[in-house]
């Protein structure tokens, strides 16, 4: 008897488990390095709401483990997928506890999340359809280039 939808949850979870192996190999990087780069960049990528809401909670961890070592890094996250569009203002009742967690993640904890202003446009949301605690950068991939040149390091996650 096939089972293509077992077998499709398997492959995304081996994929999932795979994605999450790179970011702790990049955080591990990091962590073993004698001196710290300018600042670390989370880059989120793919995915929903729920895997949103996982990967914030991720960066929260690598953010602890590494201001652990390095206490004057400075934290970016910058999520440019369809997920961003949870983090619209109108979304705010739907997605409560990722609201919470995302002004907390910039207001509390100083760490910054933008996302894609060129993604929001081509889907026709205005920077203005986002909270305050969320910035809005014209074009996500630039600004992760921006960063690595100024000596940031990017840990990527792939959440699809």
């Amino acid at each position: 008897m096939k089972r293509p939808g077992l077998i499709v949850a398997l492959l995304m979870l081996i994929q999932s488990h795979s994605a999450a192996a790179g970011e702790k190999a990049q955080l591990s990087t990091v962590l073993s390095s004698g001196t710290p780069p300018a600042g670390v960049v989370f880059e989120i990528v793919g995915g929903d709401a729920d895997s949103l809401h996982a990967a914030i909670g991720r960066t929260q961890t690598y953010r602890d483990q590494l201001r652990a070592k390095f206490p004057a890094l400075q934290f970016e996250v910058i999520t440019h997928g369809m997920e961003q569009f949870s983090l619209m203002k109108d979304k705010t009742e739907q997605y409560v506890a990722l609201h919470r967690q995302v002004r907390s993640l910039a207001r509390d904890q100083n760490t910054p999340l933008m996302v894609c202003g060129a993604f929001a446009d081509m889907n026709g949301v205005s920077k203005n359809d986002f909270p305050d605690f969320v910035t809005v950068t014209d074009q996500a991939p630039a600004a992760i280039e921006d960063y690595r040149y100024r000596g940031f390091t990017v840990i990527e996650m792939d959440m699809r």
